[in-house]
């Protein structure tokens, strides 16, 4: 199972703000236990993207992500990027800091590509174009780590800030602004985090609920791993679990 940290930055928040910058980082896969990978480096689909005519930037977004009117003119806008999301994401799970934020937009600009498809289909009668359905139809599953963190630190600051600081993460590639890429490199390991943390998740038992692989090692996301167990370690831990079985068995 592929899991992405996914994060947007947007015009504004108001309902008709778009998306202009989207992010998803792929967290390695393998078991947390034995810190084995697939690959050498995450995946991660990066854009910027352009709002559309007349569509600008409010000052109160610029001034958390920094992202200008000017950066944004060359930039491609959301449909010409859709079709890479939507397969990029597929039968994936989708890890988001307060989702239904991210959700609410991802779907709105998936849903203003629909109209523009079947807009096409009409038009020159082409079976060929993309399905837009909304992204919880695309992906596996959503974890929203804003969720994770409220169950878990209960009536405490659980913002991604918070979150950074409570797990002792280097939180300095924003002080520049908080733009999606960074940020999504961050929820790549504060995800780790909570999950190390989180006795529900079931990663004692190296399982999840559902019985998914569990988040695996993270690697060149800004320094970021999993220390692995030496073979020394392992045979000296079997050894010591071997006694403990041994006493319990003469009980």
């Amino acid at each position: 199972m592929r899991y992405l940290a996914l994060d947007t930055e947007t015009t504004g928040l108001k309902k008709n703000d778009r998306i202009i910058e989207i992010a998803v980082v792929e967290l390695m896969s393998g078991s947390i236990n034995s810190g084995t990978n697939t690959k050498e480096k995450p995946t991660v689909f990066h854009h910027y993207v352009n709002p559309g005519p007349g569509i600008k930037v409010d000052p109160g977004a610029f001034n958390v992500h920094r992202i200008s009117d000017e950066f944004l003119v060359d930039k491609p806008i959301f449909a010409d990027i859709a079709k890479d999301f939507v397969e990029f994401i597929r039968d994936a799970v989708l890890i988001i800091h307060n989702a239904p934020f991210d959700l609410y937009y991802m779907n709105f600009e998936l849903a203003l590509c629909h109209q523009r498809s079947g807009h096409q289909r009409s038009s020159s009668q082409s079976n060929g174009d993309t399905e837009y359905n909304n992204v919880e139809s695309i992906c596996s599953k959503v974890e929203d780590t804003l969720r994770i963190a409220k169950n878990k630190f209960p009536g405490q600051s659980n913002s991604l800030d918070a979150l950074l600081a409570r797990f002792g993460i280097d939180a300095s590639s924003r002080d520049k602004g908080h733009g999606a890429l960074v940020d999504t490199k961050l929820l790549c390991k504060v995800y780790e985090n909570l999950c190390l943390n989180q006795s529900n998740l079931g990663l004692e038992s190296g399982k999840t609920h559902n019985n998914q692989d569990p988040v695996g090692n993270i690697q060149d996301l800004g320094g970021f791993h999993i220390t692995k167990p030496t073979a020394e370690e392992l045979e000296a831990d079997e050894r010591i679990m071997s006694k403990l079985r041994q006493g319990s068995a003469k009980r």
